[in-house]
């Protein structure tokens, strides 16, 4: 399973997101559209750390880079590389 794959599982399957839809597009807008919210970030901020082993910086923490599947991707495969 891919990145975009696990996060996409975890988004429609953690019922304490709240996501009441079947399916989500890795490009598609959750926090413009409204389908998760800042507290919603922190919890898949905790799963993405876990699932991935990896950390975030402060400055990782932003709407842009949690907006869509395809940016969390994107932002842990940044975090997965050698320093």
């Amino acid at each position: 399973m891919n990145l975009e794959q696990s996060i996409h599982e975890f988004l429609l399957s953690s019922p304490d997101l709240g996501i009441r839809v079947n399916s989500l597009a890795y490009d598609q807008s959750l926090i413009g559209s409204g389908l998760i919210d800042s507290l919603a970030v922190l919890d898949i901020v905790e799963f993405m750390e876990s699932r991935f082993e990896i950390r975030f910086d402060p400055e990782d923490l932003t709407g842009d880079n949690f907006d869509t599947i395809a940016a969390m991707a994107a932002l842990a495969r940044a975090r997965m590389q050698p320093a």
